[in-house]
């Protein structure tokens, strides 16, 4: 008879970021292929998360209101919310889910929202003046949700 061995909580987290690093390290931001959306997705189900949803296929930002209105849903923190347990930005864990607000004239082609992942005390998501997903240096007060993972 095996025994299981019981891993860590904070191990299975740095597995996990470590498996979604290699994915999307390196990726400029794509709507519908290397999004914050696809981003958290991939990480979630990584961390063990079962039963999330599968978006449809969108290549813009319309195209991603869409997928969500077929969620039945309208922002992304709404379906974070059907999914994981809200949080205060000042308990996130590494590799907890976090959303910024995307300021007019980021690049965010007036989605609003921006969903990134807890390194700690930084967050890793896509900057509009960068070239591709980064390490962002984030005050806690920009942070405006957080979701444990």
């Amino acid at each position: 008879m095996s025994k299981r061995k019981i891993v860590h909580p904070l191990i299975k987290r740095n597995r996990a970021l470590e498996k979604t690093r290699a994915r999307f390290e390196g990726k400029p931001f794509v709507f519908g292929k290397t999004d914050c959306l696809k981003l958290v997705r991939y990480h979630l189900v990584h961390m063990g998360h079962r039963g999330l949803p599968v978006p449809p296929s969108y290549s813009t930002a319309l195209g991603a209101r869409k997928a969500l209105k077929a969620q039945g849903v309208a922002t992304l923190s709404e379906l974070l919310d059907r999914y994981l347990e809200p949080i205060a930005p000042a308990e996130m864990l590494p590799g907890d889910v976090c959303m910024g607000a995307a300021e007019a004239g980021d690049g965010d082609d007036g989605f609003g929202e921006t969903l990134g992942l807890s390194l700690g005390q930084k967050v890793w998501g896509w900057h509009p003046d960068a070239a591709a997903i980064e390490v962002l240096e984030v005050g806690r007060q920009a942070i405006q949700r957080a979701w444990r993972a």
